[in-house]
């Protein structure tokens, strides 16, 4: 192995990727675009934060997406005056049940739920002579079936399975007229038989999908044509095999002098709707008669590839599909969809940083350890078999000349990995030195912490996988991004017109046509039309009791004229940084006294300077512990020299773990234009006023209940290396300016928490501590971001248990409602102009024909985007013992999303859920700890 390289040369050097570090569009890292309001203190200015929400226009990547003004909704339709609608007529309570404050406020008094006597109608009284206070009025009850009631039982006494239909829709908004990317799958005939489940064995096993398919197909006598195969071991049949277990041989295809034996198994008959596997077994057929591949689930096509040579890459367009049963029958969801992959092999690299060693010496140039850290975390692409794998380590021990255990005619038989290939694959590898890349599988969904165990490894050859993504430098380089981008960052009437040329190939393709009429289906002619409602944006409160509507779902000229809300003095603070930026520290310095005062904020004096001598992570750590007093020092500015993950990290985990003090992260290159340095101070005090525990604005929800919201998330480390970490954070008073922030780790990889309980009693508590009456909320509404469709039912048993069983300990009843929302989606909704297809506009709400039969759910586009087309979130109520209605939730869930300080407007999820993304990852990423609890009610992460 040391004298691999020689001569070699082939391929270009790839630096590895930082931690976290961004690929297209970004999705979790800080990956490069466009700046923002309030970006990530890393970043400030320079990269995006997720306040630019992200559309789904590639398999893996994701593009980020800014806000615009648009035209706002009429004051008719404003938040204030939906909720009169919604609870009107109004009624009046005994003068016995509420208490009246000196200015005319009409208020609950005491403590935990309001008193019996005003739950029997909604309740309409004034806040400070001014805005309606409404208590809500329970909706009439409806079917539920998946969602859970106080006592953890299901409502009506239906599953998630059942065929029980949960018809939840609003009334509010003003309609409009929609398109979505779902195509109903129609019945030619009323009265199909059905189709019968099959499962096949293969001896000797064949690793090919190519082979397996082979097999079958030579079997076509015996089953007929009209056969639905998924590749691996499940078979759909229109008719049901004489026998219930069928024993047959065919020739090997591979090997004519072998054979394999077909072992077919029946399991059970199934209406043709009951069975969604089928029809995206059956779509796979489609794709591959339109000259499609597929790749991780997505289909794309091989022959419009666009090329970008310079940079090693491809561009790949294809289709994202799914098939459900949604509430108006069933249908398939089909979106674009944009593959970037590399041109290059993991040996390509290996090969250069080995010809790198050689020239260097091994003491200035390690190849090995510099290879695993560039291979760690990366994602690569098995063309034999169209497959992708994370890479989790490196085996230098093992080859492709290694030996592994086959099973063939029921016997173990050892096989190198150059036989298993040329025999399976038909591929020859060339290279008989390399070492092996290692691949942990999946974990189960239904594993749990109680009964956890590390998956199997997987051996891959570097020679065959290559790499997708892109790397930092790639990601940073503006013109590459802006040629990417001009392919994959679509917009809407592009998206709409390669959906219909879809439909038009599957229709009009007698081929194609007939796999669907075989078993009596046809893709209808359009997708589908329906009616949207867009609700209207919550009143934002300024500092200097500023009233401001949202316009087009922003307000940062609003912002920027006015004063912050709840203004911190600075008083004493530090600037660390290296003798080089001095200057540029200076600079700052005078700026941010300058903008402090315009926005409310008392300036009270200069910073002491501390200067580093030498760019090592030592040299920041000695300075912070040296120079911070704790309980005096209130924050600290920090300039790096660099975007250096290792000098980020020492001060984020000196500030928020060890020393518990704020900190701002600014690289020097961003003050190093003296005309922008201004507008980046301006942003930086803004977020440091929130960082210290001040408020830059608030919204105003007419109810008169105490409301916690709370938001959740889950960091992963890519690399797995690292354990996975929780973020919960609650809002803690009555104004949703002050927040309880709370990290915990847990096994990797692990998305359902099951520890929260002591996470979610401190929150309670905090809320109790900081309500003037010392009560509980009346109303909590969970936000759960990063569930997956399969994760719904462990997320309901495991972590709405935790939570109802905080309020039995605490002898409270609060209203509380669980609604997990998802952003990884592939549902699109389109404005039909009757003329053109656009965006549609903040505030828009579906909650009908394309929701789930078994749910209470609702898709919502609460954010703005200037390119691409806009991605709605889905939000599901996994639980709800209030029988909420669907207009309380969708109006909550749209009004939180601008309570986000790093962005003035709305953002794509609720505020809760995204500061929960950011202390997860900063934590995840960088601390590796969990940070000081003097840090739980400050937002340490913006």
């Amino acid at each position: 192995m040391s004298g691999r390289g020689i001569g070699r040369g082939r391929g270009s050097l790839l630096p590895p990727n930082g931690a976290g570090s961004g690929s297209l569009g970004g999705g979790r890292g800080r990956g490069g675009g466009r700046g923002v309001l309030f970006s990530s203190d890393h970043f400030v200015l320079e990269d995006d934060d997720e306040a630019e929400q992200e559309t789904a226009v590639t398999g893996f990547q994701r593009e980020r997406e800014d806000a615009t003004p648009s035209q706002s909704d009429s004051d008719e339709d404003d938040f204030i005056s939906q909720f009169r609608k919604l609870h009107a007529p109004r009624t009046t309570v005994s003068e016995a049940s509420r208490s009246t404050t000196s200015t005319g406020t009409v208020r609950w008094s005491g403590r935990g739920r309001k008193p019996a006597g005003a739950a029997g109608g909604g309740v309409l009284d004034l806040v400070d002579n001014c805005y309606p206070v409404i208590a809500e009025t329970p909706s009439p009850t409806k079917v539920y079936s998946s969602v859970s009631s106080s006592s953890g039982e299901e409502l009506s006494g239906a599953s998630s399975g059942g065929n029980a239909v949960i018809v939840k829709s609003g009334e509010l908004g003003k309609n409009v007229s929609m398109c979505v990317n779902y195509i109903r799958l129609e019945h030619l005939e009323k009265d199909r038989g059905g189709v019968w489940e099959y499962h096949v064995d293969f001896d000797p096993p064949l690793g090919s999908k190519k082979l397996r398919w082979s097999v079958l197909h030579s079997l076509v006598d015996i089953m007929g044509p009209t056969l639905n195969f998924d590749g691996g071991s499940k078979l759909f049949l229109p008719f049901e095999l004489r026998d219930g277990v069928t024993n047959l041989s065919t020739p090997h295809p591979a090997d004519h002098d072998d054979t394999v034996d077909v072992v077919i198994k029946h399991i059970k008959k199934q209406e043709l709707e009951e069975s969604v596997h089928f029809y995206n077994i059956l779509l796979r057929q489609v794709f591959r008669e339109l000259g499609l591949i597929e790749m991780q689930r997505n289909f794309y096509d091989y022959k419009n590839i666009f090329q970008v040579p310079e940079h090693k890459l491809e561009i790949w367009p294809g289709f994202v599909t799914a098939v459900e049963v949604y509430q108006d029958g069933l249908m398939l969801n089909c979106d674009s969809s944009f593959r970037v992959l590399r041109t290059d092999t993991m040996l390509n690299a290996l090969d250069q940083m080995m010809y790198t060693e050689q020239n260097e010496g091994v003491h200035r140039y390690n190849a090995r350890e510099r290879f695993k850290e560039y291979a760690l975390g990366k994602v690569v692409l098995t063309k034999y078999n169209n497959k992708h794998y994370r890479v989790d380590d490196v085996d230098w021990e093992s080859t492709p000349e290694s030996t592994f255990t086959q099973m063939r005619n029921g016997n173990p038989v050892q096989v190198s990995f150059i036989e298993y290939y040329r025999t399976n694959y038909n591929v020859i590898i060339r290279d008989s030195d390399q070492p092996m890349l290692v691949t942990r599988g999946k974990i189960k969904r239904q594993q749990h912490a109680s009964n956890w165990s590390p998956p199997e490894n997987i051996l891959l050859v570097p020679e065959l996988c290559f790499v997708t993504g892109m790397t930092e430098e790639i990601t940073s380089d503006f013109r590459i991004m802006k040629v990417v981008a001009d392919k994959t960052r679509i917009p809407p009437l592009q998206r709409y017109h390669a959906l219909q040329a879809f439909i038009e190939s599957v229709n009009t393709q007698p081929k194609v046509r007939s796999i669907f009429e075989k078993w009596g289906l046809r893709l209808a002619d359009g997708i589908v039309n329906l009616n949207g409602r867009v609700i209207g944006p919550p009143k934002m409160i300024l500092g200097g009791n500023a009233v401001v509507l949202p316009q087009g779902g922003e307000f940062n000229r609003d912002l920027l004229r006015s004063q912050v809300l709840e203004p911190v003095p600075i008083q004493d603070w530090l600037v660390v940084c290296s003798s080089m930026d001095e200057p540029r520290a200076i600079r700052a310095i005078q700026n941010y006294g300058q903008v402090a005062r315009p926005l409310g904020i008392p300036y009270k004096g200069d910073p002491r300077i501390i200067r580093v001598q030498k760019n090592r992570p030592s040299d920041f750590r000695e300075a912070l512990v040296n120079n911070i007093v704790e309980g005096v020092t209130q924050f600290v500015m920090v300039i790096l020299p660099s975007n250096r993950d290792d000098l980020y990290r020492v001060v984020k985990t000196v500030c928020n773990h060890e020393l518990a003090v704020a900190s701002q992260v600014i690289r020097g290159q961003t003050l190093n234009d003296e005309r922008k340095v201004r507008s980046v101070m301006q942003k930086v005090a803004l977020q440091i006023n929130c960082k210290l525990g001040g408020a830059l604005w608030t919204i105003r929800i007419p109810m008169i209940e105490k409301i916690m919201f709370l938001g959740m998330d889950v960091y992963h480390d890519p690399k797995r290396h690292n354990r996975s970490v929780t973020a919960v954070v609650a809002s803690i008073n009555v104004t949703y300016t002050k927040y309880y922030s709370r990290c915990i780790f847990q096994q990797q990889q692990q998305e359902s928490i099951s520890s929260l309980r002591p996470v979610f009693l401190d929150a309670l508590l905090t809320f109790q501590e900081h309500d003037g009456n010392g009560a509980f909320p009346d109303r909590v509404i969970m936000f759960r971001d990063g569930v997956g469709d399969g994760q719904l039912e462990l997320t309901r048993q495991y972590e709405v248990a935790q939570m109802l069983s905080c309020f039995q300990e605490l002898g409270i009843d609060p209203k509380f409602t669980f609604t997990v929302v998802q952003k990884r989606i592939n549902a699109r909704m389109f404005l039909d102009t009757g003329s053109h297809i656009e965006n549609v506009e903040p505030g828009t709400v579906l909650d009908h024909t394309v929701t789930r039969r078994n749910y209470f759910d609702f898709f919502l586009v609460s954010q703005l985007i200037r390119e691409g087309t806009v991605n709605p979130t889905h939000y599901i109520v996994l639980h709800d013992n209030s029988d909420i209605k669907p207009d309380v939730i969708q109006k909550f869930a749209y009004a939180t999303s601008f309570m986000y300080y790093n962005w003035a407007g709305s953002i794509r999820v609720p505020a809760m859920c995204q500061y929960a993304h950011k202390a997860a990852g900063l934590v995840g990423q960088h601390i590796g700890r969990e940070p000081s609890a003097k840090m739980n009610d400050k937002l340490y992460y913006l």
